[in-house]
């Protein structure tokens, strides 16, 4: 027979290639369909709008850190209101709702100035 051996248990070059290609094509239709899934999931569109809200906040921060101040202003009179309860006397309440909403409104006032450069 000389050198015309069979090799046993070997496919040919051509059909190894055709199944990798087989392999790539079929990974690459599941990649797909996932990522198709997940541009739909409105899960995953609130967590994207989250993370990008949450990204753009701590950069005003950092470039203006006396924006943290007046978010802690902030919660430090949303917790006073919330401490006096809906049984506080209208008076009180009225006073710390006026608080909160003039921490608020200097939050707004710094970031307006933040984005007019002044």
């Amino acid at each position: 027979m000389g050198n015309r051996t069979k090799r046993r248990g070997r496919r040919p070059d051509s059909m190894r290639w055709q199944k990798a290609r087989n392999h790539a094509v079929n990974a690459a239709q599941r990649w797909d369909d996932d990522r198709r899934l997940q541009a739909h999931d409105p899960d995953k569109a609130l967590l994207e709008m989250n993370r990008w809200l949450t990204r753009r906040v701590l950069e005003a921060e950092l470039r203006n850190p006396q924006i943290t101040a007046l978010k802690a202003a902030i919660a430090d009179a949303k917790a006073a209101l919330d401490q006096a309860g809906a049984d506080a006397p209208e008076g009180e309440r009225r006073h710390l709702i006026s608080e909160m909403d003039a921490a608020i409104a200097a939050l707004m006032n710094e970031v307006e100035r933040e984005k007019r450069g002044t």
